[in-house]
C-alpha cells in the first residue's frame, strides 16, 4: 500500500522494503558462505599436497646426506629428527609469512566483492590465526614424519656412489 504511494511520487523509480533487503543480503551471504567453504576445503587439500611435495623433494635431495649420516653412525631417530627439525623451521617461517599476508589478501578479496547493499567487516580473530598455525604445522609435521620413515630404505653405498 505505502509502496504504491511511493511509486506515484515523481522522480522515484522504485523502492525496496526491509524484508526484501534482508532477503537479498541473506542471498549474498549464503553464496559467500558456500564460496568460503569451498576455498577452505581446497586450501587444506592444496596445503597437504604442497607440503607433501616439498617434503618429498627435500628427502630426495638429501639422500646423500642421509647415507653419510648412516655411515657416520647416526641412528634412525637422529636422522629423522634432523630431517623433521629442518623442515619444521622452514614451515614455521612460511606460516608466519602467510599469516602476515592473510589480512591484506582478505581486504583485497572483500573489496573486489563489494556491493552497495552490504558492507563487509574486515575482521580476523586471534583464534583464526592459532587454528591456521596449528593445522599447517600439524599437517607438515605429520607429512614429514611419514616421509622421514623412508630414510631407513636409503642404501648407503649407492647413494654415496652417485654423482650429483
Amino acid at each position: 500500500n505505502i509502496g504504491e504511494q511511493i511509486k506515484q511520487i515523481e522522480g522515484i523509480a522504485g523502492y525496496t522494503t526491509r524484508d526484501e533487503n534482508r532477503d537479498t543480503i541473506n542471498s549474498y551471504m549464503s553464496s559467500i558462505s558456500v564460496m568460503t567453504l569451498a576455498v577452505k576445503c581446497f586450501a587444506i587439500i592444496l596445503a597437504v599436497v604442497v607440503l607433501y611435495n616439498l617434503a618429498l623433494l627435500n628427502f630426495k635431495e638429501r639422500n646423500r646426506d642421509i647415507a653419510t649420516m648412516k655411515v657416520l653412525g647416526f641412528n634412525q631417530l637422529e636422522i629423522m629428527m634432523s630431517l623433521i627439525i629442518e623442515i619444521m623451521v622452514l614451515t614455521t617461517i612460511g606460516i608466519l609469512l602467510g599469516l602476515l599476508l592473510g589480512k591484506p589478501l582478505e581486504v583485497a578479496v572483500l573489496m573486489v566483492n563489494r556491493t552497495p547493499l552490504v558492507e563487509f567487516l574486515y575482521t580476523v580473530f586471534p583464534k583464526t590465526y592459532l587454528i591456521s598455525f596449528a593445522i599447517t604445522f600439524g599437517t607438515s609435521l605429520f607429512v614429514n614424519f611419514i616421509l622421514s620413515l623412508k630414510a631407513r630404505g636409503v642404501k648407503m653405498v649407492e647413494s654415496l656412489k652417485s654423482v650429483d
